[in-house]
């Protein structure tokens, strides 16, 4: 595709593939922005950011007068409603069969994978340590561990702005 580029989409939705938008962390603040923007009735936006190992997705939409519910809560002003455990006891934990955007079978778990540095490789842990001690010198301790385990799950990428997104917040 090209870059910048703008059109139609099945007669549904109009997409907007630019540099324009913020990013969702500043962990990618110094990679180039390259943002799909996906126009769909009813007011709704999403914002797709594509990087080497996973996407940002950010919606953006308008409560319905019907009401509605979500991942994200139920838009009803009250965050308290709104925890995984609220959300859970209303929704479930998964998509309905008749709401799925793809009908085929994929080979994800069902469970969550959590990962911990000590489940990075020993080689790509010292290549990781050895990259964000360079990229990030004044880093140390909860600092250097993040870093290096968004670069042994993320990539090289990840080692420059991370830490420093941490320390200014």
């Amino acid at each position: 595709q090209e870059f910048p580029s703008k059109g139609p989409c099945a007669e549904v939705a109009y997409l907007d593939y630019n540099s324009e938008g913020k990013f969702l962390d500043n962990a990618q603040g110094s990679l180039e922005k390259r943002i799909v923007h996906i126009e769909l009735p009813e007011r709704v936006h999403i914002q797709v950011m594509r990087w080497a190992n996973h996407i940002n997705l950010k919606i953006t939409m308008h409560p319905r007068l019907e009401g509605q519910d979500g991942y994200c809560g139920n838009f009803n002003g009250e965050a308290g409603d709104d925890g995984s455990d609220q959300i859970r006891t209303r929704m479930g934990s998964m998509v309905a069969p008749s709401q799925l955007l793809f009908h085929h079978e994929s080979e994800a778990s069902t469970v969550p994978q959590h990962l911990t540095i000590a489940d990075c490789r020993q080689q790509q842990r010292e290549h990781a340590m050895q990259l964000c001690r360079s990229m990030q010198p004044q880093a140390g301790g909860v600092l250097l561990d993040s870093c290096i385990f968004d670069v042994c799950f993320g990539g090289d990428q990840y080692a420059g702005d991370d830490g420093l997104a941490e320390s200014e917040a």
